[in-house]
């Protein structure tokens, strides 16, 4: 069925509110809009315009679509579980050559799409399990002076070591699926361990979650963390540990 006010079909499902015409925009998920806003933001701080551009873990394409709008040359968005015949609807209405995939982000390699000078991760490295595998992927897709910007929860404390909170079940502040919450500083560090730069970061304090309470009391903020590709800070003895095929751990051995 078709809302006779303003065209957007009725069964369809919209996680994010994406302005299809003045005046315009779709239903989406109001508890995500502050951090939809904030990724926007972001974004348009970055040189965009010319620009290949991959959104992971895109949803609907709300991020895809700005990132198109802001000039991109070719706009690449992937999610596991893909709403196609949302996105189908959303490409038609804006007229968009966003190129939409399903697919699972540990599944990406260099030759798979090719290098990006942008690549958006909203909402997804809080629910990885190997989040580490995920950031050495990103370098090897993005270009040396590229971006790579990154909206997850975070873990807020004094941010005085690199730390990483890992709840299972329903220890999670938010609910089982959101599993690994760096501090800041945890984040910065890793991302530094493949050869990237935090140029900036920015955040929502203290967000609740989507749904329920959060359990525990666990200070959780929502942070954007805009992100340089600079080869000449990636460390020897990081690559060695991150990309050598040998047992990182044989020269530990003689000792025990």
């Amino acid at each position: 069925m078709i809302d006779d006010t303003c065209g957007i079909p009725t069964d369809l499902v919209f996680y994010h509110t994406i302005e299809i015409s003045p005046g315009v925009v779709t239903p989406g998920w109001p508890a995500v809009q502050p951090i939809a806003d904030l990724v926007r933001q972001s974004m348009k701080s970055l040189p965009i315009q010319g620009r290949r551009v991959l959104d992971i873990g895109c949803r609907d394409g709300a991020m895809a679509f700005e990132a198109e709008r802001l000039g991109a040359s070719e706009v690449i968005a992937i999610d596991f579980d893909l709403p196609r015949q949302t996105t189908s609807f959303l490409k038609e209405a804006l007229s968009s050559n966003v190129r939409f995939e399903e697919m699972n982000l540990f599944d990406l390699r260099p030759e798979t799409f090719g290098s990006f000078d942008l690549i958006i991760l909203p909402g997804v490295v809080y629910h990885l399990r190997y989040p580490m595998t995920a950031l050495r992927l990103m370098r090897d897709l993005v270009r040396e002076g590229g971006h790579l910007l990154v909206e997850t929860a975070t873990f807020s404390d004094a941010n005085a070591l690199p730390l990483m909170f890992c709840p299972t079940g329903d220890d999670s502040p938010y609910e089982p699926t959101s599993c690994t919450f760096f501090n800041k500083m945890g984040f910065t560090k890793s991302v530094e361990s493949f050869g990237f730069t935090v140029a900036s970061d920015q955040s929502l304090l203290n967000l609740p979650p989507y749904a329920g309470e959060m359990a525990k009391d666990v200070p959780i903020n929502r942070t954007v963390f805009t992100c340089i590709r600079e080869t000449q800070l990636q460390k020897a003895s990081a690559l060695k540990y991150w990309d050598s095929d040998r047992d990182p751990h044989a020269e530990l051995k003689k000792f025990y």
